[in-house]
């Protein structure tokens, strides 16, 4: 197959730019997010960034490499701290870096899950919303923000993404712009014509966003304002205070549901408990694969990095469509 070409930006006033971050080693199964986004989108730009901070240098296989190259996906290399230092309010505190050391990570990661957590959500309960650096939530309990000595910013994928994903969302002044997270199934043509809006997935059942999939429209100047400001206002990045049930009627944000991004979260598929049972063979694997295909938008299979292949899995199926060979378990 033939390398695909992308039109310039000046090409198509309906132009969108999407991209995704990662840390460590690319997983080989991200290939079906990059395989479903290039069948749907023949003509957009797509950039993977990699990180280049020490420690967290992002690298892909040669086997990898070659498939993003002839896929036409971009890949660059970035440091989020020099992109920070660019931010107001972003800045990391030259103390977080003695934190950075393992033993004193885990004893932090240790006392906010089992200690700070429950007393935050607790506190949430009561209307409590902000203690120092650490904001309360009465789902999630209590989170820290980029400047806690109990921040996962910097040591944490996860974390360290949600910070990138809204700085770099707003370097694209003149076009829309989608971030992805790489778990995530592409099943539709992402362009103005067909979103006319912003958007944000939900999350579960709940009000509030998940920014696996967050699309900022050109003409939305609200919403690039709210993020920019936002980012220099120092509460946590997390999704569930990002895009939090008053921002988003603030906003007038439009959520996609989880019937058409989260097959897990839906409830719409039969024998499907887990999200791993993307990628597990069984009985009802070819019906809920049809499912997908015909309902959803986009497939979210949550951070399932190295869960195994199986022949005839929900995930299986979608690779043979977009024309994915067997190789993932290799």
């Amino acid at each position: 197959m033939s390398k695909f070409t992308v039109k310039n930006l000046d090409d198509d006033k309906n132009t969108v730019v999407v991209f995704s971050y990662w840390c460590g080693k690319l997983p080989l199964n991200t290939l079906l997010h990059f395989y479903s986004f290039r069948k749907m989108n023949r003509n957009v730009k797509y950039t993977l960034y990699l990180e280049t901070d020490r420690g967290f240098e992002g690298f892909i296989s040669d086997d990898i490499s070659k498939q993003l190259d002839k896929l036409g996906i971009e890949v660059e290399y970035v440091s989020l701290s020099r992109m920070q230092q660019k931010v107001p309010g972003l800045q990391q505190p030259r103390f977080l870096k003695v934190y950075s050391v393992s033993i004193f990570r885990k004893l932090r990661n240790f006392f906010l899950r089992f200690i700070l957590s429950p007393i935050g959500r607790q506190l949430a309960r009561g209307g409590i919303y902000k203690i120092g650096n650490l904001y309360t939530h009465k789902i999630f309990g209590m989170t820290p923000n980029h400047r806690s000595v109990f921040s996962l910013s910097y040591d944490n994928l996860t974390f360290r993404s949600d910070i990138f994903r809204i700085i770099k969302l707003l370097d694209h002044f003149e076009v829309s712009a989608m971030y992805l997270d790489l778990d995530v199934f592409v099943n539709i043509e992402i362009t103005e014509n067909r979103f006319r809006e912003s958007f944000v997935f939900r999350w579960d059942k709940f009000e509030f966003a998940n920014n696996a999939g967050i699309f900022v429209h050109s003409k939305d100047l609200s919403f690039r304002s709210y993020l920019k400001e936002f980012l220099s206002s120092q509460q946590p990045l997390q999704g569930w205070f990002l895009f939090s049930e008053k921002s988003i009627r603030k906003l007038n944000l439009f959520c996609l549901p989880c019937e058409v991004t989260d097959p897990y979260w839906s409830n719409l598929l039969k024998d499907f408990v887990s999200p791993v049972d993307f990628f597990k063979q069984k009985s009802s694997s070819l019906m809920n694969y049809e499912f997908i295909i015909s309902t959803f938008l986009f497939a979210h299979w949550h951070n399932n990095w190295t869960t195994e292949v199986e022949i005839g899995s929900i995930y299986d199926l979608c690779a043979n469509l977009v024309g994915l060979t067997k190789n993932w378990n290799n």
